[in-house]
């Protein structure tokens, strides 16, 4: 599609002239939004749209690659338990520890697996300044040195790699089994003081969403609009979660479930309401 291309290449050039410019002139609030586009957030709107783009089978891998590779950064950061940088030189607020960067892990292994799955060159462009961009940003706001950057970035590639050879490797059964088993170890450590439960909780829900879904012939590729509603589900669900986690454990882990749950069905439930039966997608 050429009007896609364009319009990443358009967006990368932005980014990169904008995140040059204001890498000799810095502009707080520049940074602050670059940032945001590595947040949870930008993730719970952004993943289930491209979740129901994908192909069946790309769409879970896309979602392992990201979830797996944060679940990992919330045990590396508990395991080595670098700081981060005073808070003095802190521009926004952040709690845990500084190594590696969240932010960073998240956009290599997102924007990572898609350019693996589609190695375009406006892809690959836009992936690369988006992966520099949020990394400097966190740079620049003064919550991570250059090693949690880098370190992000290096589990975000592996973890994004090794997710795209399971995709190919695997049968469709195969990977859920092994989104299955990540899930509940991730559950596990954080059981013992490893890592956070939020990524794990998702990664589970999305598969038990999958395991639904194969149940009752939800397995359609219903496209962007309707992977909107799982965007809507999500924030419903994953904000408020979020709110309560330091709180409400249990329930933030259950709204997280809950969310990747909803995130898969809602948005091919919708679409077969719409009467769009039978059209399937690969790994059904």
């Amino acid at each position: 599609m050429k009007w896609f291309n364009v319009t990443l290449l358009s967006l990368a050039l932005l980014l990169a002239l904008g995140s040059t410019l204001f890498y000799l002139y810095p502009v707080h609030g520049f940074w602050i939004l670059v940032s945001n586009l590595g947040s949870t957030e930008f993730y719970m709107v952004f993943l289930p749209i491209a979740y129901h783009v994908l192909p069946r089978i790309e769409a879970l891998g896309l979602a392992l690659a990201l979830l797996t590779a944060t679940t990992v950064t919330g045990v590396l950061k508990d395991v080595f338990k670098l700081p981060r940088p005073p808070e003095h030189q802190w521009i926004v607020r952040e709690e845990g520890y500084g190594f590696p960067s969240g932010h960073s892990t998240g956009s290599s292994a997102f924007w990572g697996y898609l350019s693996l799955y589609k190695p375009i060159a406006p892809l690959i462009a836009f992936t690369a300044v988006m992966v520099v961009a949020v990394s400097v940003s966190k740079l620049m706001l003064g919550v991570h040195y250059p090693r949690d950057v880098a370190g992000g970035v290096v589990v975000g590639v592996v973890v994004a790699s090794l997710s795209y050879v399971a995709v190919r490797v695997l049968s469709f059964r195969g990977l859920v089994a092994l989104a299955l088993a990540i899930g509940v170890l991730g559950l596990a450590l954080y059981s013992v003081g490893f890592g956070r439960f939020e990524p794990p909780s998702v990664l589970l829900g999305v598969v038990l969403g999958e395991l639904v879904g194969s149940r009752f012939n939800l397995v359609y590729k219903p496209g962007w609009a309707f992977g909107v509603i799982g965007s809507i589900v999500a924030l419903a669900l994953g904000v408020p979660a979020l709110m309560v986690k330091g709180e409400a454990p249990v329930a933030s882990l259950t709204l997280m479930m809950l969310a990747g749950f909803l995130a898969v069905l809602a948005p091919r439930a919708a679409y077969r309401v719409r009467g769009g039966f039978g059209e399937k997608t690969s790994g059904g």
